[in-house]
């Protein structure tokens, strides 16, 4: 996930280095110079413009970056324009049409990637256009990975430089200016093949002048620079932009006369920080999207982008008139100013920097293990996945009024979520597969493949073929889907009203998925239970290519829905992206092959060390060669909290529970006494109802009581309260023995009167529903999320502060997922109840820096939901180690430390043996060592993505 950087290691570096003791603030800094230090340092030759543009010399023998064109490090000596289309998923016409509106406008450099499967329309249209073929930079790309050794990459190879060559025909063209390879082969041997077979097509077939590569890392680049007569690739084509800017990716590529293009430049950005940019933007009269690609060319880098609309064409072309100031640079990459390498590193030495050694007070080996200390701490390597849950192209409320946020976001954040943990872990160790090629033998792999490797893609498909209602209703089927539904269906109308028969519960028992295959020459309606799908072999009379498909599980449409299906099924019509399924219809009758998905497969990735010498010069320390193997991570995560102010009270057995937050604790039984007026026992250990019916709420309430559960979070997403609330009534456990919290969902409603009504009918909501079981008065109550702005905060609150002074309903209040300016506009009132609880996704795989001394300090407990999310696939092995040392499991392990750092948690389950499991961890101590271990596994020096910068 993308998140932002935390300033918080100057301070931490000042201290473990021994420096002048003084307040280092990170504003009093500009980056600039750290930038600059780290240029310096490089052995690249870099050129800068009078206008700030960073042109790496070695990348670009000459630029005119005004005009937007530089010249490649190659014998080819046309000019390369920075702004490139890139051609996507489209089917061919569609193809056609937008490189004609790309050459109108006056693109001439083209991406037509055989990813995309579009390049006879690509082609055609350059011909139809009727401009010279001298005045066009065109690029064909290879993909070749997934075959191992020398002579197979490149045979591999081979073959795609001539389906290349084949599809370009269809335009006359019969030279490519570039190829690109897509993606790397596996190793250095493939990696060869691959590359031999592209410096075939320019020194035997004399096709291609350049040759370029895409996602290559330093170690998979060096595979091919190692033969010293090789061609030299002359682009690297990665996802570099505002939001994604790994230090040393641009410097690396430049030493090795390679130009990094930006793919994907304007993902994540324009949403996370498109208010900012349009800010700057307007003291040149230019959009967001056009201040974010001017910042990736004055940092020397090219772009490739792709639209269907003829004005976002224009606006991204026009970003060579106008030039940022240095302050404005450093403001841009300040906001998301990552301290770790991001980039897809083979070797940690790739980045490293030599300098030369000066002498100062400080020994050498002093300087070797302060610097280690820290260099350690920073580059701390990410773990990866072979699948991951995709961002949606939308907010989760986009698709209102047909499906609402509450929804979207248990079923995008939940839902999906463990079907990719689980086929994580279901696959861990073994060959990595694309999801899509996954499905294929997914019955006879079993259970865990089937239904969570079923239950990635069919989600992951879900997601991309919806759009927002407004623009839903402006695509419609291709003229080849439109004759295809007509042979199969009759017409559109009459393959709807099939759809929704099939779609309806007499006709799909149970839960499942309804789909439009391509089988043959024609389309067919399938319906398939759980989270099979038609490329399933086996689930069907045969293998099918689904091109449109609705998930008619409960979870998509029961918090809106109720019981209704047909009235779900109905409208979800109005959020069908036409556009997405023509794509995929015109894909599978070419590929005869699923569609692709985002998330479907992540390349491995490691972190290069590269800060520490930048550091040390930057603050005139001594320098020196710093390995980072000479000591641990322990003494800067020492400095690091004794340098927080925030309070904590150690135990003896390491246990950090925070003293601002509980003013006592008998954390050996699993309970603390929260900062309020109630001075009633809580739990730290909860069961969070989810989203279940009334009738599952009811059973798995009474087992969590059986098993022990005194503690109870009843959502009110879950919408399942009644049945919670019966069975505690049916229990006949005293009532004061349990811990209830009741939650309320108002964040969609804006300024404060409306905030306060909302939320103050949310509170009346909760309490009729707890009347099912006779529970009159709530322990605690629980703002689900956030108002959008701080007034409508204050309006939450103050109907909150309502049931507890003038109601008398509850006695604590909480909130979750607030950030620390959140919190601040609740507590910036001195007389405002303060909440004792905040509710986020803190765990072993996401402990952002600060997010428990920050609510400490302000006297809140921090509990953790969704606390093994992410945690076992990535790290089960590593706890199930420490656990053998108690009899634990790794699950156990993984609460136990959350309990040791100071937080509690709420977790779920529908069995037994994980509720027994989840209460057991008040038992047992870990070590030092083994907290410090755990918390290396994932040790993050950046923010919470959906929590402002604790």
């Amino acid at each position: 996930m993308m998140v932002k950087t935390a300033l918080v290691l100057l301070p931490v570096i000042a201290s473990a280095l021994h420096l002048p003791s003084t307040i280092i603030s990170s504003n009093e800094i500009s980056r600039r110079s750290v930038v600059s230090t780290l240029i310096a340092s490089s052995t690249a030759t870099v050129a800068y413009s009078s206008t700030s543009s960073l042109i790496p010399a070695a990348a670009a023998n000459a630029s005119d970056e005004s005009i937007g064109k530089v010249t490649l490090n190659s014998k080819n000596k046309k000019a390369f324009p920075l702004a490139s289309f890139g051609l996507q998923v489209y089917d061919d016409d569609t193809a056609y049409r937008l490189t004609l509106t790309a050459l109108e406008v006056g693109y001439r450099n083209f991406f037509a990637s055989v990813l995309a499967g579009n390049q006879r329309g690509f082609a055609k249209a350059v011909k139809a256009s009727g401009i010279p073929r001298d005045e066009l930079y065109i690029c064909g790309t290879v993909l070749s990975n997934r075959v191992s050794g020398e002579v197979a990459a490149f045979e591999k190879t081979k073959q795609g430089c001539l389906e290349n060559m084949a599809a370009m025909a269809a335009g006359n063209i019969d030279k490519l200016d570039m190829i690109m390879l897509d993606y790397p082969g596996p190793n250095d041997e493939s990696i060869r093949g691959q590359w031999r077979a592209f410096e075939e097509m320019t020194s035997k077939d004399k096709t291609v002048d350049d040759l370029a590569v895409s996602n290559f890392s330093p170690s998979q680049l060096d595979a091919i620079l190692a033969n010293q007569d090789a061609t030299k690739p002359t682009v690297n084509q990665l996802p570099y932009s505002v939001a994604n800017h790994p230090k040393g990716m641009l410097e690396y590529n430049a030493k090795r006369g390679i130009l990094v293009q930006s793919w994907s430049p304007l993902s994540r950005v324009l949403p996370r920080y498109g208010d900012v940019l349009d800010v700057i933007g307007k003291n040149y009269g230019k959009s967001s999207a056009q201040v974010g690609l001017r910042w990736i060319v004055q940092n020397g880098a090219a772009f490739s982008t792709q639209s269907k609309k003829r004005s976002h064409f224009e606006e991204d072309l026009n970003v060579f008139d106008f030039t940022l100031s240095n302050d404005e640079m450093d403001k841009i990459t300040q906001l998301a100013a990552q301290l770790l390498s991001a980039f897809i590193v083979g070797s940690a030495s790739g980045f490293s920097m030599t300098m030369k050694a000066q002498t100062g007070s400080n020994s050498r080996r002093e300087i070797l293990q302060k610097g280690a200390a820290i260099a350690t701490a920073i580059a701390a390597p990410a773990a990866a996945n072979a699948y991951a849950v995709p961002d949606l192209n939308y907010p989760f409320e986009a698709l209102e009024p047909y499906i609402d946020a509450p929804t979207m976001k248990i079923h995008h954040d939940k839902h999906h979520a463990t079907y990719v943990a689980n086929i994580n872990k279901a696959t861990e160790g073994k060959d990595e597969v694309d999801i899509v090629a996954l499905q294929l033998n997914a019955l006879e792999a079993g259970p865990a493949v089937r239904n969570n490797g079923g239950g990635h893609y069919n989600h992951a498909f879900f997601w991309d073929e919806m759009a927002p209602p407004d623009e839903a209703k402006k695509t419609k089927p291709s003229a080849a889907l439109e004759a295809a539904i007509n042979k199969s269906f009759g017409s559109l109308d009459e393959m709807k009203a099939a759809f929704e028969a099939r779609a309806a519960p007499g006709a799909l028992f149970g839960s499942g998925w309804v789909w439009i295959c391509v089988s043959g020459d024609e389309l067919k309606l399938v319906g398939t239970p759980n989270q099979d799908n038609p490329l399933m072999k086996g689930v069907a009379d045969s293998v099918m290519f689904p091109i449109l498909g609705l998930d008619v599980w409960e979870h998509a449409y029961y918090l809106k829905y109720q019981n209704r299906r047909p009235e779900y099924v109905s409208n979800w019509w109005n959020v069908v992206n036409w556009d997405k399924v023509s794509e995929n219809f015109a894909y599978v009758t070419e590929k005869k092959a699923g569609v692709p998905v985002r998330g479907g497969m992540n390349m491995m990735v490691k972190t290069a060390l590269v800060l520490l010498p930048v550091i040390a010069s930057a603050l005139h320390l001594p320098s020196t060669i710093i390995s980072s193997n000479e000591i641990s991570r322990r003494s800067v995560v020492s400095t690091l909290i004794a340098s927080s102010t925030a309070t904590v009270a150690y135990s003896s057995t390491s246990s950090l529970i925070p003293a601002a937050a509980a003013n006592a604790s008998d954390e050996s039984i699993g309970k603390v006494t929260l900062n309020s007026k109630n001075k009633k026992a809580f739990p730290l250990a909860s069961f969070g109802l989810q989203v279940y019916d009334d009738d599952t709420a009811y059973r798995l309430t009474l087992t969590a009581l059986e098993v022990g559960y005194r503690n109870f979070f009843a959502s009110v997403l879950a919408g399942n309260q009644r049945g919670f609330a019966k069975a505690v009534k049916a229990s006949g456990i005293p009532r004061d023995e349990l811990y209830i919290c009741g939650t309320v969902l108002s964040n969609r409603v804006s300024g404060e009167v409306a905030a306060f009504e909302k939320t103050k009918q949310g509170c009346l909501e909760n309490m009729a529903a707890m009347a099912a079981g006779n529970i009159d008065k709530l322990d605690m109550i629980m703002l689900d999320y956030p108002g959008p702005n701080d007034e409508s905060i204050r309006g939450q609150w103050r109907a909150f502060e309502e049931m507890t002074s003038k109601d008398k309903t509850v006695d604590d209040l909480a909130v979750s997922n607030f950030s620390p300016s959140q919190l601040d506009a609740i507590l910036a009132n001195q007389d405002a109840t303060k909440p004792t609880v905040n509710q986020l996704p803190y765990s072993v795989a996401n402990h952002p820096k600060g997010m428990l001394e920050y609510n400490a300090k302000r006297g809140i407990l921090v509990q953790s939901w969704s606390p093994l999310s992410r945690v076992l696939p990535r790290y089960g092995d590593v706890l199930d180690v420490i656990g053998k040392n108690y009899g634990k499991s790794s699950a156990q392990v993984g609460l136990r430390w959350i309990v040791q750092n100071g937080a509690a948690f709420s977790t779920q389950s529908k069995k037994r043996s994980h509720f027994e499991e989840d209460l057991n961890v008040f038992d047992f101590t870990l070590s030092n060592d083994e907290m410090d271990k755990i918390t290396q596994l994932a040790a993050q020096r950046e923010s919470f993505d959906r929590i402002v910068n604790y």
